[in-house]
């Protein structure tokens, strides 16, 4: 089995390689920071009913996501970090004073009558139709937490057909590892709407599973119960049409905390003709460990990727960098990656849904699961 080590390596040779080919003037200059570690969750309010353990309270989750109950499975969420902040160079990293030098020459015009004219500042039109909102919130619905079972949340996942959800293969390497998994739906924070209950749904490996580790994705069966409602976000067979700059959105569960979205300052990255790793794509999004296995979504709400990790700078010897260029001692493991502040996170890497359907009608599956596999690409 591939390590988590010789993926991390792998990916981030894929990084340079595509970086090599969109050339320095083509890729979007990155800017990042630390945001530190996010705050605490308030104790959840409200209570959901027992039925066969499918439900229970928000409160119980939350003292088990808080639980200091020791899980040795836990390693496979090191190829994920502490909060990665990866946002484009917008129109405020202009320096204020060549700002203020247009703004002055051009105030006088701008008094007369023209202040009305507005325009597009940005490099793609980033004015959506409210009901964006209000589809987001549908989509939201399919996305769910991939938990153990003393409930730490380990990644994200989402329904692609009827009881069947997919995510990463380093969240769900194999059959038995699922087997003491749940999707955990509904762990949200509730602000203004009714708030649902929780919803854990057993993983049942034993109906279907494949999996594949290059492309570190694994779609595998749930257990169906009738308050399971979620719509589906189903893969697609055709070509996407991406470009750099694009827009993305992700609905996902970082840092084990509730359901989350990126939508701001989230954007495809170095996109070239004839690029050398066509099956994965890179953007902006802000990412925490928990997000892998999360949907990477166009503005259509569109899934056009499987979010799988964050690649951290590196100079041409491979050792890995801090924001201000100077090399990071020390950092022999991803998991040493992971806990170390300084490193200057540059991008995010997803695999692109069409490699994923592609694979999956390649892989060498059980008797058993091949008729869920014919059904499963029929719909993509």
């Amino acid at each position: 089995m591939t390590s988590s080590s010789d993926l991390l390596k792998e990916a981030e040779q894929r990084f340079r390689d595509r970086k090599k080919v969109s050339g320095p003037a083509g890729g979007m200059p990155v800017i990042t920071k630390s945001l530190g570690q996010a705050p605490s969750l308030p104790s959840p309010s409200g209570a959901g009913s027992s039925a066969s353990g499918m439900m229970f309270a928000r409160a119980d989750l939350y003292n088990l996501l808080t639980s200091e109950t020791p899980d040795p499975e836990l390693s496979a969420a090191s190829l994920t970090a502490p909060l990665r902040v990866i946002a484009p160079e917008r129109l405020f990293d202009i320096p204020d004073n060549a700002l203020r030098s247009v703004l002055d020459e051009m105030g006088s015009k701008f008094d007369k009558g023209l202040a009305g004219l507005e325009r597009i500042m940005l490099q793609h039109r980033e004015i959506l139709d409210i009901e964006f909102l209000a589809e987001g919130l549908l989509k939201a619905q399919s996305v769910g937490q991939i938990s153990t079972a003393n409930g730490k949340g380990v990644g994200t996942g989402f329904f692609i057909a009827e009881n069947l959800i997919i995510t990463n293969n380093h969240v769900l390497p194999t059959e038995d590892s699922a087997r003491s998994r749940s999707f955990v739906l509904n762990f949200e924070r509730y602000k203004v709407r009714p708030p649902l209950p929780l919803i854990d749904l057993d993983l049942d490996p034993g109906t279907f599973f494949a999996t594949d580790t290059e492309l570190d994705f694994t779609i595998i069966a749930v257990k169906s119960a009738d308050t399971q409602k979620a719509a589906f976000l189903p893969l697609r067979s055709g070509h996407e049409e991406i470009f750099e700059g694009q827009a993305v959105s992700m609905i996902q569960f970082p840092g084990e905390g509730p359901k989350s979205i990126v939508v701001h300052n989230s954007a495809l990255q170095f996109l070239r003709d004839n690029d050398p790793y066509p099956d994965f794509c890179n953007y902006t999004t802000d990412t925490e460990r928990g997000s892998s296995g999360s949907p990477v979504f166009n503005t259509n709400w569109d899934v056009i990727a499987l979010h799988r990790r964050s690649i951290p700078r590196r100079n041409e010897a491979g050792e890995i960098l801090d924001r201000y260029g100077k090399p990071i001692p020390g950092l022999v493991t991803p998991a040493d990656v992971d806990a170390d502040p300084r490193v200057h996170w540059i991008s995010n890497e997803g695999i692109r849904t069409s490699s994923i359907v592609r694979r999956l009608s390649e892989l060498e599956l059980k008797p058993k699961f091949r008729k869920i596999r014919t059904a499963l690409l029929n719909a993509s």
